[in-house]
């Protein structure tokens, strides 16, 4: 059955958006007017798109949903981004993906995925470079692999105080207002599929808390500068849910951020960690 998840072919896909698309995902990540270039297309030098915005143009969607695999017992582990080039606040793209990578863990221990897109313009120029990798915890048990696994990045949180922390606390109804940025996945908004997959409530998109943590380190290290975050990768650890607390914790390594992120209210990690890779001039 991997084989078949490992020849699935996602069509590609034409990307067009707007100046509403780029203001709707800052203000579905939580900002306000701290910083006003990312929400107001009247700010000096117009509007301009956060670099995790990325994240959202080049994902690949629900692609799982055309194969056999477990649909309810899907579990988004991490993602990553490269930004080749800084994200436009509006304009036509398109995106390529490919399964690059399957295997099975073992009864009872799931099945990895591992779906890379590429993001592209109007010229052929590659913009931004995405990997997604899912747990199937209901599709593990036939030994098969396919593909090439990706590289560990290797990361881990240094042993002393972090350099910085900040508290962003989400909003009551952001998973209800991320969800318009493409992700329409019940799990999300609808009280009752949350139950059967086995939460008390919607939870917030795995995505939309790797937004806000590039937020606290934009706040922290990039003057809110969209031009200076080069990648981000994030392991998603826990969920989040829409009102509570992030505290990112973020050490600076060179030209690296590691970031620690916990669930204030309930003192559970939910990013560990991350790693945001900032452009050398900054």
């Amino acid at each position: 059955m991997l084989r078949s998840v490992f020849d699935h072919s996602i069509p590609d896909a034409a990307i067009d958006f707007s100046l509403r698309d780029t203001a709707l995902y800052a203000l579905s990540l939580g900002m306000v007017d701290e910083a006003l270039p990312f929400v107001y297309e009247g700010s000096p030098g117009g509007l301009k798109a956060l670099p995790a915005m990325g994240l959202v143009l080049a994902d690949p969607g629900f692609w799982m949903r055309e194969t056999a695999l477990d649909l309810p017992r899907l579990v988004h582990l991490a993602e990553r981004l490269e930004l080749v080039r800084p994200i436009p606040p509006e304009g036509q793209m398109s995106r390529q993906t490919r399964i690059s990578h399957v295997a099975d863990k073992g009864a009872g221990r799931g099945a990895l995925l591992v779906a890379e897109s590429v993001l592209t313009d109007m010229t052929g120029n590659t913009v931004a470079r995405l990997r997604q990798t899912v747990m199937a915890r209901g599709d593990g048990g036939s030994g098969e692999s396919h593909g090439t696994a990706p590289d560990s990045n290797g990361v881990k949180v240094p042993e002393r105080a972090p350099d910085a922390v900040i508290d962003r606390r989400t909003l009551p109804q952001q998973a209800l207002l991320y969800r318009w940025n493409g992700d329409l996945n019940p799990l999300h908004a609808d009280p009752a599929v949350a139950r059967e997959a086995g939460f008390d409530r919607p939870i917030l998109h795995g995505l939309c808390t790797m937004g806000i943590a590039s937020l606290a380190v934009m706040e922290a290290f990039c003057d809110w500068s969209p031009d200076v975050i080069a990648a981000m990768e994030a392991r998603f650890s826990a969920p989040v849910f829409p009102g509570e607390t992030l505290r990112c914790a973020m050490w600076r390594e060179g030209n690296q951020v590691i970031l620690h992120a916990i669930v204030l209210e309930r003192d559970v990690v939910a990013l560990n960690p991350a790693n945001f890779i900032l452009n050398t001039r900054s």
